[in-house]
């Protein structure tokens, strides 16, 4: 699963980068984002705009559930009742450079950071949808999730499905609505993704949001299970 990421570029050098259209929706670069706090979401722009930027609140928050439902897997979304809707047509894009998983050795679990390899910002599949929070309706996106590949199924056996830039169009088409069209757009590619590192135990906590999060540290197990 993808529990915790960060997004550290400027607002402006997303812009350029991603071609988002409008203005600042009021995101600012955050080294350690967690569940249920406001998150930047892109969907399809207008006009030569290919994105647009918004905060959405991270994690589905049906009745039912006592929990945020922070990800969703993208081999069954299409078909079950919470994301079902929304990933036929409430597709979107979570933009970040580098996610967190924690490695189990024993009793003790060592926080990693995995960084896109060849590209310094990827976009993590999503889905949004409104439900009723704090009195009114709230705007909430939850993270796809695929099988891991193998520089990350070491340390965890799900990672964030990220949707290659030559896809991104396709898949916030709403348009396109047919199971059998999306799911190759949430293919893994060949060759590595990310490149892992151990890193400060304080990442543990969202509290902390500064780049000492990002300090590297030895471990002489290195990545692998």
């Amino acid at each position: 699963m993808c529990g915790r990421y960060r997004l550290t570029m400027p607002w402006h050098e997303l812009v350029e980068l991603l071609s988002i259209g409008g203005p600042n929706p009021g995101f600012s670069p955050r080294y350690n984002i967690a569940p249920t706090q406001d998150v930047l979401t892109l969907i399809a722009g207008d006009g030569d705009d290919a994105l647009r930027g918004g905060l959405l609140r991270w994690g589905f928050q049906p009745s039912w559930s006592k929990r945020p439902l922070i990800n969703a897997r993208c081999e069954d979304a299409a078909g079950k009742r919470t994301w079902a809707r929304p990933f036929a047509a409430r597709r979107c894009l979570v933009p970040a450079d580098g996610f967190y998983e924690w490695k189990r050795q024993g009793n003790a679990r060592t926080p990693y950071d995995f960084a896109p390899v060849g590209e310094p910002v990827v976009t993590f599949a999503a889905v949004w949808d409104r439900f009723e929070l704090d009195g009114g309706r709230v705007g909430c996106v939850s993270i796809l999730t695929r099988a891991a590949g193998p520089e990350v199924a070491g340390i965890h056996d799900r990672e964030p499905a990220v949707i290659a830039a030559e896809h991104r169009a396709a898949w916030l088409d709403p348009a396109l609505r047919d199971p059998a069209d999306l799911m190759p757009l949430l293919a893994r590619p060949a060759g590595p993704l990310f490149e892992a590192r151990p890193i400060s135990p304080r990442i543990n906590s969202a509290r902390h949001e500064g780049t000492e999060v990002l300090e590297y540290i030895q471990d002489s197990d290195g990545p692998g299970p």
